[in-house]
């Protein structure tokens, strides 16, 4: 009898080596597999792995290979190495001739797959914006879908330094990353591809669209809203947008950026410092048109936190409105229209899709206990933002005479 346990613990310990080395094994073919399709051109990234050899990687779970997992994306050399020569082969485009090279799932995310029914955010940034990415997906605390803008092999090196410095970090394991790559000094920061970028790696239905300097709250946003979301009972749910309702969190007077540790982490929070004018509309002050419809009055005196006060519709909006609104909302993502990739820096670029979903008769609701914050902070050049503003509007004639009319009616 002791002999038999002795042989059954040594074939124990045999099978979860064995198991080991597959496991390692198929994260080595995995990384073989990411520099292989950079260097041959693929844009897109789709590993699968075959639940019955490897169930461990296929749900996700690292048995005690997490450290080692940090080693493997630290010592991947070769893919930044492929990148960068990726980027050097790209041709110069200074006058949008060239669309963007696009990598999807450059770091895919790293906790299985997704439920159809999961809620994933989508948001975009240049490489100068990773710390307000963190604080994003902090606040955020669940699965998303990030864009990032390449333009210099300086923006692969920070990535490389920010993966080997961050991807160990808890909020990035649900996190996927997608490359929007082009070598241009002229051309301004393409917010709707990055956009589109984003919205299309989504692998679920739903979606929250963010811009990165907008922080969804309250905290752990996402677990409150996908079971806000759930009691929600309106009729045509799926072509109705839900809206988060935007707020500037002003600077003091000694700063001339407002600090993340102001944050109002309640919807009593946001009242109050509203209240004391130390918050109010997003863009309020220049293009109070682009939130308008959102009735904020009405949000601000609704204090319900009943499970009846999820959300409250809109009225249809008209057209007028419909020219200018710009929420930031959460929808279902089949049949959304896709971002128009013309526009380019400030002016016009979020409105089109707006105007779009407005044409293809999707309704909006309020979404009654969360809300969205932006931290204030000096503007950027203003001569080049209204020469981004002046190009897209010209852009935006032909959105509507080309797009909207002939596609939409």
């Amino acid at each position: 009898m002791r002999q038999e346990k002795l042989v059954g613990r040594s074939n124990q310990g045999k099978h979860q080596q064995q198991r080991l080395k597959l496991w390692l094994g198929a994260v080595a073919v995995v990384l073989f597999l990411i520099v292989y399709h950079q260097i041959t051109g693929t844009t897109t990234l789709d590993v699968q792995i075959d639940a019955t050899i490897f169930p461990e990687t296929a749900r996700g779970v690292v048995p005690s290979g997490q450290q080692q997992e940090e080693q493997l994306y630290k010592s991947s050399s070769d893919l930044w190495t492929s990148l960068k020569r990726r980027f050097e082969a790209l041709p110069i485009n200074n006058e949008k001739r060239v669309r963007p090279l696009i990598l999807q799932n450059i770091i895919p995310r790293r906790r299985g797959r997704l439920d159809k029914e999961t809620i994933v955010m989508a948001t975009h940034l240049s490489t100068k914006k990773f710390q307000n990415m963190l604080l994003q997906l902090k606040y955020w605390n669940g699965p998303a879908s990030v864009a990032l803008y390449i333009k210099s092999l300086q923006d692969i090196d920070r990535l490389q330094n920010f993966t080997e410095t961050y991807i160990s970090q808890q909020i990035l394991q649900e996190t996927s990353f997608h490359l929007v790559m082009e070598k241009t000094t002229e051309l301004p920061y393409p917010y709707n591809i990055l956009r589109k970028v984003a919205m299309e790696s989504i692998e679920s239905d739903y979606f929250v669209a963010m811009d990165v300097d907008l922080i969804p709250l309250p905290g752990d946003c996402y677990s409150k809203l996908m079971a806000a979301y759930s009691r929600i009972d309106i009729p045509n749910k799926q072509k109705t947008l839900f809206v988060l309702p935007a707020f500037s969190l002003y600077a003091s007077a000694r700063s001339k950026t407002a600090n993340a540790e102001w944050l109002p982490l309640t919807k009593a929070g946001v009242i109050q410092k509203v209240k004391k004018k130390r918050m109010g509309q997003f863009w309020g002050k220049d293009f109070a048109a682009g939130h308008f419809p959102t009735q904020y009055d009405v949000w601000l005196n609704n204090t319900s936190s009943s499970e009846s006060g999820d959300a409250y519709l809109l009225p249809r909006l008209s057209i007028g409105q419909a020219l200018n609104y710009e929420p930031y909302v959460m929808g279902y993502k089949p049949g959304i229209p896709k971002y128009w990739e013309d526009f380019r820096g400030h002016g016009w670029d979020k409105i089109s899709f707006f105007r779009e979903c407005h044409a293809l008769g999707y309704n909006y609701a309020v979404l009654n206990n969360f809300y969205c914050v932006h931290l204030d902070h000096p503007s950027g050049n203003s001569k080049e933002q209204y020469k981004e503003n002046r190009q897209n509007r010209g852009q935006w004639y032909r959105f509507r005479r080309d797009y909207i009319l002939d596609s939409v009616g």
